[in-house]
């Protein structure tokens, strides 16, 4: 009860008990308005009414300056007997250098703002009666405060940093609060929610890293809008089970870059922060110069905004009819332009699709072969695909079924399976790919050893060699802030899982390091691109079922890929005999089957 009563003062007290947590109650709740209502006494200036919009734009800079409240009032009825005729108020604000003042000593009618040189040059020009100083008093309550502004009143002066900062995913607001700022976590939350309704539902705090093999981390609960919602889970069987649960649902929807994501926050790995990458690097594989971007893009786009136009349905019959007039067109033209070439992903940890959906959702010469570990991701990956019209709705490839490889149609094909398997297996199967990402920052690296081996797709005997067969590796990993220093130990880690050098003395070679972001200050999050060296095709290949340094591989698919790759291997000898004289027997660099996208 005594916490209770501290609680109804502000600046909250300091808890005498550590582990003490301030509740949100509804007598804190009803306070607010009472304990944020704050009246202050701006300078202001009386003008006539016909130069108010005028005086705003020549006035603007000291014109005062807060959310949700307007700067132009009418007279007060003792000031309208003082001035007859039409006269509006200006309010002006506190001082020059913004609203921060003492107000113990502070006299708005001796306010600094009346020596700026275009205000004193009004007023020493003009007629008494026509423009005069004069003050207004504005009313601030709770709702006009923001977020920081209540937590700097709110919190102990003790606390040095206010929380104010936080990461949206949808309509989950993410918290990453300090040990000293976790007594008051709950009216934290519930600041957040206030001031950033409606588009802010739930706000939810990270209480410990990130130590699974799916990426994600535990959280807690800090405010929300509803108290009883409907939750998804999943089991072993991947069989969603709807179950009555106190919990908000943490399954949200975002856009990006012109892509549509659904997602479980909880469960699965999503990092807002990371978009300018997603975009980077999905334009940096395709190529991106506008010609081999899906027609329909633009339109897909256009048809969003227009569907909050009130002449949508016209505008929907003009597309559809632009449709029907540009078919012949189309036809004529595909025969002239050249067709871009075609590009295949390898994605071994392709969580919920931030590089392959917009990949194979806004460009019509990719494919994409995409894989996560966990099965709720592979859950979304899939719905994903289908939100974004990703054209794969019948080529889902999993632990239980391998799907069918043969549909050139589907630009997306999705695997539920282990990293290494996963390489492993397109490698058995002689599938062709150019590019490979590997985002698994914290152990992406380690994944690497699998390319041990590797050889390129064979060319059937009807196809040329084909230059550039060893794909391009974009591998995302944890380094030094010290960019040099960075460097070195991001190609010193690749190096040693590839068991085989990078060469860096030109850009010939094909080696880039990017800084992606500024993960603390010790740390940055960088990309490291590079093409395959030949070299690894010289080297043993690990053995999966022995493999348990680090691998999050699952012992069915381990097996599998080991049983398939017996069974491959007559059938890759017998392509081997067919290949055309031109291929060198004595090399290291096997020849490998044109670009193609089926299998």
């Amino acid at each position: 009860m005594s916490e209770e009563k501290e609680a109804l003062t502000i600046p909250l007290p300091v808890p005498k008990d550590a582990s003490y947590i301030y509740p949100l109650s509804s007598t804190l709740q009803a306070s607010l308005p009472t304990l944020f209502r704050t009246e202050i006494i701006h300078p202001a200036l009386i003008i006539p009414a016909k130069q108010t919009a005028e005086l705003r734009r020549v006035l603007s800079h000291v014109l005062m300056r807060r959310p949700k409240i307007k700067d132009v009032y009418g007279l007060s009825t003792e000031e309208q007997e003082k001035h007859k005729g039409q006269y509006r108020k200006l309010v002006l604000k506190l001082c020059l250098k913004g609203n921060t003042i003492d107000s113990s000593t502070y006299q708005a009618e001796e306010s600094d703002v009346y020596t700026d040189p275009i205000l004193s040059k009004l007023l020493s020009t003009t007629t008494s009666s026509s423009m005069m100083k004069s003050t207004h008093t504005i009313t601030l309550t709770y709702e006009h405060y923001t977020v920081e502004e209540t937590l700097s009143k709110l919190l102990p002066p003790t606390i040095n940093e206010i929380p104010s900062a936080f990461e949206i995913i949808g309509h989950v607001a993410h918290l990453n609060l300090r040990p000293d700022v976790l007594p008051y976590k709950y009216i934290i939350g519930q600041v957040i929610l206030d001031k950033n309704k409606p588009r802010i539902s739930i706000v939810v705090n990270k209480i410990g890293n990130i130590e699974n093999e799916f990426r994600t981390f535990p959280m807690e609960i800090i405010a929300s809008t509803s108290t009883t919602t409907t939750t998804t889970t999943q089991n072993k069987n991947n069989n969603n089970n709807k179950e009555k649960s106190n919990r908000p649902r943490l399954e949200v929807q975002l856009k990006e870059e012109g892509s549509t994501f659904k997602l479980d926050f909880e469960h699965v790995y999503w990092n807002s922060r990371l978009q300018f990458e997603h975009k980077r690097l999905v334009r940096l594989i395709a190529n991106d110069d506008g010609s081999s971007r899906r027609q329909d893009t633009k339109e897909m786009e256009m048809m969003r905004r227009t569907k909050r136009h009130p002449q949508y349905k016209h505008a929907q019959q003009c597309l559809e009819h632009k449709k029907k007039t540009d078919t012949t067109t189309t036809t004529i033209t595909t025969t002239t332009t050249t067709t871009p070439k075609q590009i295949v992903v390898a994605d071994v940890m392709a969580g919920v699709g931030p590089f392959a959906i917009p990949l194979t959702s806004q460009y019509n010469n990719v494919t994409v072969h995409a894989n996560d570990l966990n099965p709720t991701s592979f859950h979304y990956l899939k719905l994903n695909s289908q939100i974004n019209h990703c054209n794969n709705n019948n080529n889902i490839l999993d632990n239980n079924n391998k799907g069918d490889d043969d549909d050139e149609q589907q630009c997306l094909k999705m695997y539920n399976m282990d990293g290494r398997a996963f390489v492993r297996y397109l490698e058995e199967k002689q599938i062709v790919y150019h590019h490979v990402i590997m985002n698994l920052p914290a152990n992406a690296i380690e994944f690497l050893d699998v390319f041990r081996g590797w050889k390129p797709p064979l060319p059937l005997p009807s196809e040329k060699k084909e230059e550039g067969m060893y794909p391009m590796i974009h591998v995302h990993c944890f380094a030094s802030k010290e960019e040099e220093v960075g460097k070195s130990e991001a190609l010193a880690r690749i190096e040693t899982a590839l068991q085989c050098k990078l060469d860096t003395s030109t850009e010939d070679n094909e080696v880039y390091v990017h800084i992606v972001r500024d993960v603390s200050p010790k740390k940055n999050m960088l990309c490291v691109s590079f093409r395959l060296p030949k070299e690894v095709s010289l080297l043993k290949k690990i053995n999966l079922d022995d493999d348990d340094d680090g691998s999050n591989s699952k012992e069915d698919d381990r097996k599998e890929a080991s049983k398939e790759s017996k069974e491959n291997e007559n059938n890759v000898q017998k392509k081997r005999e067919h290949v055309n004289q031109e291929v060198d027997d004595t090399t290291t660099e096997p020849a490998v089957k044109k670009c193609r996208t089926d299998e």
